[in-house]
């Protein structure tokens, strides 16, 4: 049978289970503590993945957003009208854009790498201010100078120009920008020509100008005194005019009672020539026949004269109303009254105007147009055209035109003076009174007759009439 346990060995037995319960306990907190730091460092491997994470994907979005800028950057670049060149801090193109090739002519493969030298010589001051603002950090714009092309043509440029940063802020090169201007400042050249040019011919005709003023005033003045010369001539016409108007009166009423006291006598010589022919016609030889007939044809070519005399002196002496006429019913009544022969066409224009007029000056003017336009024309069948137009706002322009022989323009203004005769009476019969008669009713009305005619392009007489008659 086992031996049992003394007291003092049961006591010493509790103090080592005591003492195993209390390493058991301190290894239990070491061990909670240890769990418990392993727990904190994985909590803490855990939140610095997250945040490694959300630092690479921030880089990944700087990145893509840096290199979505170059791209911008470059397809500014590469898209720019203008030349661009890239340099380095050294001095050396690292870029140049497709404008920069297509103005001055080199390539990429001719400039990356190496300097570039087309400045010429008398531009390399400004050239240098330059490359020293640059330097400087400090950027500008519109900058004139001037650059050699691969050619060595000489282009006019303004220059911008700035510093180049790299991604860590420094600079690494800079980036210059070049407009050609070449067209711009020949434009401008010419404009200063143009400018100075215009101010050399201001500066003459203010010249001149000055010389016209004195001119102008020597004038002024020498036209105060003939105006006042004008003046008291003026006086000495109206009275003159008064004078010529009486005389010409006395002139009408004594070529009236002239040819109205010729008539009696020109009748009587008339009458014994028939008598004469009556009681000597068996017995007169070829001769005497002659003559008689000579003597005849005197007779009736001074009674047609006397009768052109008293028509003539008698237009205008008895005025008549004034009165409102549709001129184109007008024509059509003395057209019908001439009694033509066949071979005369008379074209009448249509919607004729209505005017104040009188009619017999009317009549007086348009009888003596008409009947010389059958008159003078050896056409075969004779044609005779009445029109009119407009005249300003105030008058009508009426017209007779035929296709007769025609007048030389020398003799356009002789035709209406009386008296005058382009032809013989063997050629045609007349006095020579009609268009002097034609241009008497004309002033009457206040109006003007002219011509357009040339020798074998028939004849067209224009009268203007005003609308609306004033008193004679």
């Amino acid at each position: 049978m086992a031996q049992k346990p003394t007291y003092e060995e049961l006591k010493q037995r509790v103090k080592e289970l005591e003492k195993e319960a209390l390493e058991h306990k301190i290894a239990e907190d070491r061990l909670r503590e240890s769990t418990r730091r392993l727990q904190d460092a994985h909590d803490q491997a855990i939140i610095y993945a997250q945040e490694l994470k959300e630092e690479i994907t921030e880089r990944s979005r700087a990145e893509e957003a840096l290199r979505e800028s170059e791209e911008r950057y470059r397809a500014v670049l590469e898209g720019s009208p203008d030349s661009i060149v890239v340099y380095d801090m050294e001095g050396k193109c690292s870029y140049i854009n497709p404008a920069f090739t297509t103005v001055f002519g080199w390539t990429p493969e001719e400039l990356i790498g190496k300097k570039l030298d087309y400045v010429p010589e008398e531009n390399w001051p400004e050239a240098e201010l330059i490359i020293d603002k640059v330097l400087a950090g400090e950027s500008f714009s519109g900058v004139e100078s001037r650059r050699y092309t691969k050619d060595r043509n000489i282009l006019d440029v303004s220059i911008s120009a700035a510093i180049h940063l790299g991604r860590d802020g420094m600079p690494v090169g800079s980036v210059h920008i070049l407009r050609d201007i070449t067209d711009r400042k020949r434009v401008e050249e010419e404009l200063q020509k143009a400018h100075h040019e215009l101010e050399r011919r201001v500066e003459e005709r203010t010249a001149k100008l000055a010389r016209i003023t004195d001119q102008l005033k020597l004038e002024l003045t020498e036209r105060k005194r003939a105006e006042e010369a004008l003046r008291v001539a003026h006086g000495d016409l109206k009275e003159k005019a008064a004078d010529l108007e009486a005389a010409n009166e006395e002139l009408s009423q004594y070529a009236y009672v002239v040819s109205h006291d010729l008539k009696a006598p020109l009748r009587a010589i008339r009458n014994y020539v028939d008598f004469l022919w009556e009681d000597l016609e068996a017995t007169l030889d070829g001769e005497q026949k002659i003559y008689l007939d000579s003597l005849n044809h005197a007779v009736l070519q001074a009674h047609e004269l006397v009768e052109d005399l008293l028509e003539f002196s008698r237009v205008g002496r008895s005025s008549g109303p004034i009165r409102t006429i549709q001129i184109g019913a007008f024509l059509k009544e003395l057209v019908e009254s001439l009694d033509l022969a066949q071979d005369v066409e008379i074209v009448m224009g249509k919607n004729f105007p209505t005017i104040d007029g009188e009619p017999t000056l009317l009549r007086q003017i348009f009888q003596n147009l008409i009947s010389n336009a059958i008159k003078f024309n050896t056409s075969a069948h004779k044609r005779v055209e009445i029109g009119w137009g407009p005249l300003g706002e105030d008058g009508y322009e009426l017209f007779v035109r035929d296709n007769g022989i025609g007048i030389e323009p020398r003799h356009h203004e002789q035709i209406f003076r009386v008296f005058q005769r382009l032809h013989t009476t063997q050629e045609y019969q007349g006095t020579g009174l009609g268009l002097g008669i034609v241009k008497k009713a004309a002033s009457k009305l206040h109006a003007s007759v002219r011509i357009e005619s040339k020798t074998g392009e028939g004849s067209t007489f224009f009268v203007a009439l005003p609308k609306i008659q004033t008193e004679r």
